[in-house]
């Protein structure tokens, strides 16, 4: 429609031009109409109302795109940045305070009642991740000992059977060496099972203990920040006072609710430790106990064993003797 308005309205400047110049020449006639002219000419008021309606649901179609989309974008957007500024100002703070500690600057707030309990904690995770590694590797080298002997016993069996003098001997010590690794597959597996009580126990110490204690320590830096800035905006009367005062208990209350979370925790897992290193202890002890008694007895029995043995061989010799001195 806008292009045939402008093509009629080119031709009839044309003509006026021509006019007003004098030319007699019959102006070119118009095209004829398009279908859309034609259209809108038959139609009249009712092409417009029909434009003024798709303009009103255009306007409300973006209205109801910007209420339901945009709006709620925009602002879950400028939510987010606020809270990140947030969170920066915050890991500022945290930062500065911590420094300014391990500078020996500023004061530092001491929890006479939970600090020891920190302490002793963390040492107590050290020792038990070492109990752990220290024992992972007597396994590996418990089991490699219990391979050499097999090798051994095997060996000297091999031995007893080549060699007739010295027979009585090899197969007794062959069969020790084959009762002392025996008896070491047992120490094997209780080893192996107190390695992993005490890595799953250490573990555990670290994920749900001192995780929160860490998280403790970060609220306890940005709260002595806060309390240091309160008071100095105190005592200037500054009119930031109000919401340093705001932020300084909002980080206390949060502080306080992770220290009684952190007193909770230590107390259930020194009972849980105490009861399971008692089992674990306790059934170390007793494999440890059999393998020595075991091995003593198979000492015990090689020597009497190997002991027979030379008592026969020289009787044996003895009547050999006897013989051929009578012959």
């Amino acid at each position: 429609r806008c292009c045939s308005r402008l093509r009629r309205h080119f031709f009839h400047c044309y003509s006026e031009t021509n006019t007003m110049s004098g030319k007699q020449e019959e102006s070119a006639p118009l095209p004829p109409p398009m279908e859309s002219e034609q259209e809108e000419v038959v139609e009249g008021d009712g092409a417009t109302s029909s434009s003024s309606s798709g303009m009103g649901n255009i306007r409300t179609s973006i209205s109801s795109w910007w209420q339901t989309k945009a709006k709620p974008g925009i602002a879950a957007a400028a939510e987010a940045t606020s809270r990140e500024f947030a969170d920066s100002g915050r890991k500022l703070r945290v930062i500065r305070q911590k420094m300014n500690e391990q500078l020996g600057r500023g004061s530092k707030t001491v929890d006479m009642e939970l600090q020891p309990q920190v302490d002793l904690c963390t040492r107590q995770f050290q020792q038990y991740r070492s109990m752990a590694d220290l024992t992972k590797t007597l396994v590996a080298q418990f089991s490699h000992f219990m391979g050499v002997q097999e090798a051994i016993a095997g060996t000297m069996q091999k031995a007893a059977d080549l060699e007739d003098d010295l027979s009585p001997d090899l197969a007794a010590n062959a069969s020790m060496m084959s009762a002392i690794a025996s008896n070491g597959a047992a120490l094997k597996e209780a080893l192996e099972y107190f390695q992993q009580q005490v890595a799953a126990m250490a573990k555990q110490l670290n994920e749900t203990v001192l995780s929160e204690v860490a998280q403790y320590e970060t609220i306890r830096l940005e709260y002595d920040a806060n309390r240091i800035t309160y008071e100095k905006l105190k005592e200037s009367e500054s009119p930031k006072m109000a919401q340093a005062e705001q932020r300084f208990l909002e980080t206390y209350g949060r502080l306080d609710e992770k220290r009684t979370l952190v007193l909770s925790l230590l107390s259930s897992f020194r009972e849980e430790k105490t009861t399971l290193m008692k089992e674990q202890l306790r059934a170390l002890n007793a494999a440890l106990g059999a393998y020595y008694t075991n091995n003593q007895t198979a000492v015990k029995d090689c020597l009497e064993d190997i002991k027979v043995r030379a008592q026969q061989m020289a009787t044996d010799a003895a009547q050999a003797t006897e013989t051929a001195t009578t012959n």
